[in-house]
Order: C-alpha cells, then sequence, then structure tokens
C-alpha cells in the first residue's frame, strides 16, 4: 500500500477517539496520530531510511508519546486543570454529529501534513539535505523549550493553582509551550524545503504549517480569555500581560483577544 496513503488513514483512524470526547481530537488523538505515522514511515520504509529521514520518524514517535503521556498525567491528576477548563469541555463536547464529523475530518489531515515532510524526503530520494540538518537543530530547541515550559508550569500550578504562571521561560513569553510547539512543525516543514517535487506536494505541507500556526494563536486567544476572566482584577496579571509578550519572544504582541476569526 501507498505509504502516504497509510499516514492518510492513520490519524482518520486514531482521532476517532475524539467522538467520545471532542477535546481528544487535539488532545489524545494528535499525540497517537504523530507517533504512529513516525513508526508506519520506519515499518514501510526501514530500508530506505537515511539519518535525516530515520531521524525526523523516531522524533514524531518520540513527540507523539510525550505528548500523550503529559496530556492524561495533567487531565487524570490535576483537579486545578479540570476545575478551569470544565466549562469549556462541557460546552465543546455538546456539539451536534456534523461538527464532530468535520473536526474529526480537520484534524486528521492536519496531522498527515504535518508528518509528510519525512515521508516527502524519503520518496523522493534527494541528497540535498542541508536544510534538513539545519532543522533538526530547529526542531530539538523547540522540543525541549516545549517540555521546559511544560515542567516549569506544572511546578508552579502545584505551589499555587490560583495564580497564573510567571516564572521560568513564561517571563519572556506567555505562551512558550505554545512557540516551542510552532518552532517543531516549522522545523519540519523546512526539513523537506530543498525536497518538494513539486508545487503540490509544498503546498500539503505548508498548508498543515499554516493551519497549526492558525491554531496555536487560537489556543493562545482561549487561554487569554480564560485567564482574564480568571486572574483580571489582579493588578500584578494586568501588569505581566502588557509587558510580555503573548505568543513570540521579543515581538510586541501582547494580546489576541480581540481577534474573533482566531478560533482553531
Amino acid at each position: 500500500m501507498n505509504g502516504g496513503l497509510i499516514i492518510t488513514i492513520i490519524p482518520l483512524i486514531t482521532t476517532l477517539i475524539g467522538f467520545y470526547n471532542f477535546l481528544y481530537f487535539i488532545t489524545i488523538g494528535y499525540g497517537a496520530s504523530i507517533s504512529f505515522n513516525g513508526l508506519a514511515i520506519i515499518i514501510l520504509y526501514y530500508n530506505e531510511l537515511n539519518f535525516v529521514s530515520l531521524f525526523l520518524s523516531i522524533f514524531l514517535i518520540i513527540y507523539g508519546i510525550r505528548l500523550c503521556s503529559y496530556l492524561i498525567v495533567r487531565e487524570f491528576c490535576y483537579k486545578s486543570y479540570i476545575q478551569t477548563v470544565k466549562s469549556e469541555i462541557n460546552r465543546i463536547n455538546s456539539y451536534p454529529t456534523i461538527i464532530n464529523t468535520l473536526a474529526w475530518i480537520f484534524c486528521s489531515l492536519l496531522y498527515t501534513s504535518l508528518s509528510i515532510p519525512v515521508y516527502y524526503i524519503i520518496i523522493n530520494k534527494s541528497k540535498k539535505l542541508l536544510s534538513s540538518y539545519i532543522s533538526i537543530g530547529i526542531i530539538i530547541f523547540g522540543f525541549f523549550l516545549e517540555i521546559i515550559a511544560d515542567y516549569q508550569k506544572t511546578v508552579a500550578k502545584k505551589k499555587n493553582p490560583r495564580r497564573f504562571v510567571s516564572d521560568g521561560l513564561y517571563k519572556i513569553v506567555r505562551c512558550p509551550n505554545y512557540f516551542g510547539e510552532m518552532l517543531i512543525w516549522i522545523g519540519f516543514f523546512l526539513s523537506a524545503i530543498q525536497v518538494y517535487k513539486n508545487a503540490t506536494q509544498f503546498i500539503i505541507a505548508f498548508l498543515g504549517l499554516v493551519t497549526l500556526i492558525f491554531v496555536m494563536f487560537g489556543g493562545a486567544r482561549r487561554l487569554e480569555i480564560r485567564q482574564d476572566k480568571n486572574y483580571g482584577k489582579m493588578k500584578e496579571y494586568q501588569i505581566y500581560k502588557a509587558n510580555v509578550p503573548i505568543m513570540i519572544p521579543f515581538v510586541p504582541i501582547y494580546s489576541v483577544k480581540k481577534h474573533s476569526w482566531l478560533v482553531g
């Protein structure tokens, strides 16, 4: 069977869990899709893998496992998180079947397009991989940024679940985990920038990246709305929000709340 078809089918299967809980389309379904796509690529093309494609495939597996583990621990071990997002979970779980179906298809295609640069590196058999080595550095940096941000947030919430997080990486950007996530997939897209054989391949991978960035900014907007509701009356929070960029360090964008089109 065609490898491209397989890494398209896998997310359609793994994201079915979203029909049980809508949030799982973008959480556990996300991690599982990415991880299984990496595993599928290794199984299908183990004789054709070079250093770059092997690294990227293994990274997909590790990334998906780490994400699922973090999400499961957060959901079942931290009551403060559930209490914070309880109303939002109840709201999205009441969506009609058509919305669930569209979300399932959308998320599945997104996870395929995020994984697909590795597939293109393999099937196009290109040796122009300078950009791939540079991209590996970007991916690793983004990955550790995300891990550190998640760890710092977990520690801070254990100390004081009723306070916003402003220590560590959160001193320079309010959503360092989202920033790290964007760096990871920017790196994946760039890893095959010298390899894309035609406009179709480029567009499929590029659309995945652009959609992911849109979703991350949409997530930052939801977080800002939730934090404004929980901490808006705190002077300390108002000072923090006015001085720390919301998404990208040192880029003076301090709020995306007013942009209602950011619904990702």
